[in-house]
């Protein structure tokens, strides 16, 4: 009877623990729509028609849930990625990403240097915070974009690379956006907050070594695990031997896109932190589903020199990265093999073009490009002349009223000529191989190609 009673106890033991962990895994794999706390909310963002490789008006859309903020943020996240991405992408205008701001419930926002004309040592970002509820949990989370494009004259900026560190001139962007949050941070009483930091291209540039700088403060203003980093199509401007490697920064990249091969590892420089790569083979698939009325040119391979765009973009960087040749007794050869040497032969001519390319109207450029690919290899030939280039480019800057030193320029175009020119044998290979692969290339950075590819990969992931 003893022997009956007590396997009828375990029997019971056994039924209780099999209902408390049913009852355990069902609350746990509740759906969570049904917690409103977690309610998820839908956001947009429009890509103006100059941001876009179409030229046309682009929506691109994600989904916000505050319980996004309450995992480790050195874990990739397909959800928040693509919620960063529209996060960058607001950063062109104050208004945008205010409206984002209001869209996600986020308060106190404060935009700063979006009003004011653009130079070359400005940076425009953004900041707001909101209180977030997750499982009985609150948290802070403030929230930082940084300008990542329509920022004209601050692309002479890009151009001051420095001769040690990081990026000189992503690094004093990259302080004056910190020192701006310690002030808001302590005007809005928030300590220790989780951050939520994004950046598309140069804005990602300054937020990678930003992230870096919060990472390293004395006073730490955030742990990794609650610093949620995403940048996308970032030039690499951190110094390769600080330590870099913190898992909560995600790089996210398109390798195919040359801006990303700027400025070039041989130079000392990384992007920091995890990088992931969302180019596809079928690149040109995705885009024509993404966006059926985009007439794209296909990238055209060479086998004796290149046949990926990756490829591409390595032999046109050794070409231009190639030292002077000893037995070279031309004295305009334009040496940029180093960094020292960039700084010394090429970084005033370099800032001075850009800064320029910047003050031109969006349609002078779309013409100016235009015009460029549609030349023949003689007409290419001749803008190497004496004066070719200037002559070229003058009537642009008369008809958009820019007003520029005529000697200055001519100067700096000379420098960019006899770059060229220290390089034509190459330079005439790449020429003759298909110049379509530049304008391929340089339209894989645009933020509308990249949302597609970024969605393909977190969709197959």
């Amino acid at each position: 009877m003893t022997l009956l009673i007590k396997k009828f106890a375990f029997v019971i033991f056994v039924v209780f623990v099999c209902f408390a962990c049913l009852t355990f895994f069902s609350a746990c794999n509740q759906n969570e729509s049904e917690d409103p706390s977690i309610e998820p909310t839908n956001v947009s963002v429009v890509l103006d028609p100059n941001n876009t490789l179409s030229n046309e008006v682009t929506t691109i859309s994600a989904t916000y849930k505050d319980n996004l903020f309450f995992k480790d943020a050195k874990l990739f996240d397909n959800d928040l990625a693509l919620l960063s991405f529209l996060f960058a992408c607001s950063s062109p205008k104050g208004a945008k990403v205010t409206k984002f701001f209001q869209d996600l419930d986020f308060s106190n926002t404060l935009t700063q240097n979006y009003e004011s004309k653009p130079t070359k040592n400005s940076v425009a970002f953004a900041f707001a915070n909101k209180k977030l509820t997750y499982k009985n949990k609150t948290c802070d989370l403030v929230a930082v974009t940084i300008r990542g494009f329509d920022y004209f004259a601050e692309w002479a900026n890009n151009c001051f690379v420095g001769t040690s560190g990081n990026h000189q001139g992503f690094d004093d962007c990259a302080q004056q956006v910190l020192t701006a949050l310690k002030i808001y941070l302590n005007t809005n009483n928030l300590s220790n907050p989780k951050i939520w930091l994004s950046g598309y291209s140069r804005g990602g540039a300054i937020s990678n070594i930003l992230a870096l700088k919060i990472l390293k403060e004395q006073n730490k203003l955030v742990t990794p695990e609650n610093f949620f980093v995403y940048n996308f199509e970032s030039p690499k401007g951190i110094l390769k031997n600080v330590d870099f490697a913190y898992q909560n920064i995600h790089n996210i990249t398109n390798s195919a896109d040359p801006i990303t091969a700027f400025f070039p590892e041989t130079y000392g420089f990384c992007c920091g932190g995890t990088l992931t790569d969302i180019y596809d083979e079928n690149v040109d698939n995705i885009i024509k589903a993404a966006y059926p009325n985009l007439e794209l040119k296909s990238f055209v391979p060479n086998a004796g020199l290149f046949t990926t765009p990756q490829e591409f973009i390595n032999y046109v960087l050794q070409t231009l990265l190639k030292p002077k040749p000893l037995e070279n007794a031309n004295s305009e050869y334009v040496d940029i093999s180093t960094r020292a040497k960039y700084v010394e032969n090429f970084q005033e001519s370099a800032a001075f073009l850009f800064g320029l390319y910047s003050s031109f109207k969006t349609q002078t450029t779309k013409a100016i490009v235009e015009s460029l690919l549609n030349m023949n290899l003689w007409q290419y030939l001749e803008l190497l002349n004496d004066n070719g280039i200037y002559n070229f480019i003058k009537p642009y800057i008369d008809a958009d009223e820019i007003v520029v030193d005529n000697d200055a320029l001519k100067l700096h175009l000379k420098n960019a000529k006899n770059l060229i020119l220290s390089h034509t044998t190459e330079l005439l290979e790449i020429a003759l191989s298909g110049l379509s692969n530049f304008a391929y290339l340089i339209g894989l950075h645009y933020p509308d190609i990249n949302f597609a590819l970024l969605k393909s990969y977190t969709n197959n992931a």
